[in-house]
């Protein structure tokens, strides 16, 4: 976010003032969620049809365990922040548009918040 001094971690504590909460930010599971939309978002930047994004295919680029990062997708499909299609042809991505996605939504949508 060009001209936003605000780390992530910042603005995970001050979204979890505003709402009432106190967080703890698992780091693994943040770091591989980031990882996780980081790709799909990029996969999906600028094209009117954005490509399906396999869990397993996001676990090798970034040599995440498999079951670990097709965990978090879940989790983040079940948080409406990604859309998820099974089959041989399914995959994930984005239920809404990169830019309404904070970084709360991706660390609670991922079970990162404690």
């Amino acid at each position: 976010m060009p001209g936003n001094r605000n780390t992530c971690a910042e603005q995970v504590r001050v979204q979890a003032i505003e709402t009432g909460t106190i967080a703890m930010l698992q780091k693994q599971t943040a770091t591989y969620a980031l990882l996780a939309m980081y790709e799909i978002a990029d996969q999906q930047r600028g094209v009117e049809h954005p490509p399906k994004v396999r869990a397993r295919d996001i676990a090798a680029k970034y040599k995440l365990p498999p079951p670990y990062a097709a965990k978090i997708l879940t989790y983040l499909a079940a948080a409406e922040i990604l859309h998820s299609d099974r089959g041989p042809r399914g995959g994930y991505y984005l239920e809404r548009p990169a830019k309404d996605i904070t970084f709360y939504d991706i660390f609670d949508g991922a079970g990162a918040i404690t």
